[in-house]
């Protein structure tokens, strides 16, 4: 063989090394395409399912407003799409709703009676949790990193705050200048076992009144929020009211106003009376060394009847006696400028006893801030209020009515969230994946 056909002889094979060269260059692209290809059809089909969720619960949630557009305060309710497999995450189309009006009955607190707002549903604390409430025990707060502890979580250093169950942010509401904030002292129920008169034989529509709830007792919590931004604080770290000229008691009175309204308004069972019950505004103003009932000097009263406002110096002083600022044993006057305990008004007492006619129909508690919020150097933004009552019979109707729809598409679940302030037609929307 001569040099030439050496040099040739050499070169044999390379064309097929060329071919391989290509065709794996293609079988990568190929792969690559297809895994983007198979990507994006994954990410469609879960866009698809997602959306089917969302849309499925924006439909129950539909169902659910329409449901209670009809019905009065304290009405629960449920319904589903999809029947009982639900439950099961079936395939599409599948969603259910749940209307909750009145507090729920195991989350009561231990020998003090129901909190209103609900506890886990306050609009005061952050990531707050309906389903995982707190209601029983204590908890404590690391003011440090802003978190909270819970049951066998709650740690033993004394670097963190302990609280009771009934403090948490999340079981009081915030109310501002000019919120109103209704909180029916009677529930509307269907629920034969409530043993509530029937008021429509129809429907077997029930309304239970304080007196079939047994509810006797109202205490009003006001306390101001924490003055450095967090959900929870000591005490000390809370806003005060200020400022207030303890020398004369006429200008003691001016400079410690009523700041919150509170009153009880109710119709017969007629329907064609009206009744309102407004606090005892009762003080003597000339008398120098007098003090109120929180022990402050310039807002004297009557001790046989008890002023029962809500101002300044007595949510001050609140802050160490458990935030009270209206008690069961404080009294108001009706209409007629008749004086009595509150609860006295809710069991047809005062000028309602002794008449069907006149016996108190769907009373409703109304609260209100009259006044600007003033610190010492700043004004405060708002104000936190909870409600306690003992209704013995059947819980009482929460603050707001929750209303939440569910929808499902095989691995995807869509939760949408609305409460409905009680006698109001705002909706504050959740919406959780």
């Amino acid at each position: 063989m001569n040099k030439k056909q050496r040099k040739y002889k050499t070169r044999d094979g390379s064309s097929l090394l060329i071919a391989l060269g290509i065709t794996s260059v293609l079988v990568l692209v190929s792969l690559g395409v297809m895994t983007i290809v198979v990507s994006s059809i994954r990410e469609s089909t879960n866009v698809t399912g997602a959306n089917m969720a969302y849309y499925t619960a924006e439909g129950m949630l539909e169902e659910g407003l329409l449901a209670n557009q009809s019905h009065g305060a304290g009405y629960s309710d449920e319904g589903t799409q999809g029947g009982s497999a639900c439950t099961t995450h079936p395939g599409t189309n599948c969603g259910s709703y749940t209307i909750v009006g009145q507090v729920p009955e195991n989350y009561g607190y231990p020998n003090i009676g129901y909190g209103i707002p609900a506890p886990g549903t306050g609009s005061a604390g952050v990531g707050c949790n309906p389903l995982n409430p707190v209601y029983k025990d204590a908890w404590y707060y690391d003011s440090i990193h802003n978190l909270y502890y819970y049951g066998a979580d709650a740690p033993t250093s004394n670097d963190y705050s302990r609280y009771e169950a009934i403090d948490h942010p999340c079981n009081w509401n915030k109310i501002k200048i000019g919120d109103n904030v209704s909180i029916p002292l009677y529930v509307t129920t269907y629920d034969s076992t409530s043993n509530c008169p029937v008021v429509d034989s129809a429907s077997g529509l029930r309304i239970c009144n304080p007196a079939d709830m047994r509810l006797n007792s109202i205490t009003i919590k006001v306390r101001t929020p924490c003055s450095n931004g967090k959900s929870m604080c000591a005490n000390s770290e809370r806003y005060q009211f200020c400022c207030f000229d303890l020398n004369t008691p006429a200008q003691y009175m001016k400079t410690n106003p009523t700041v919150m309204s509170w009153q009880i308004t109710a119709s017969n069972k007629n329907g064609d009376k009206f009744y309102t019950l407004l606090p005892n505004t009762t003080t003597y103003l000339n008398i120098l060394n007098c003090k109120d009932d929180s022990g402050n000097r310039g807002r004297c009263e009557n001790k046989s009847i008890n002023n029962s406002e809500i101002y300044e110096s007595q949510i001050n002083t609140g802050m160490s006696s458990d935030y009270i600022v209206v008690k069961p044993s404080d009294s108001g006057i009706d209409q007629n400028n008749n004086s009595g305990l509150i609860s006295d008004y809710l069991l047809n007492g005062l000028s309602f006893e002794g008449s069907l006619d006149n016996e108190i129909n769907k009373p409703v508690l109304k609260l209100s801030i009259i006044h600007s919020l003033q610190s010492q150097d700043t004004s405060i933004p708002y104000l936190e209020y909870q409600v306690l009552t003992n209704a013995a019979t059947i819980p009482p109707t929460d603050s707001s009515q929750t209303i939440t729809a569910q929808g499902f598409s095989g691995t995807f679940k869509q939760v949408l969230e609305v409460k409905q302030p009680q006698g109001s037609g705002l909706l504050e929307y959740v919406i959780q994946q």
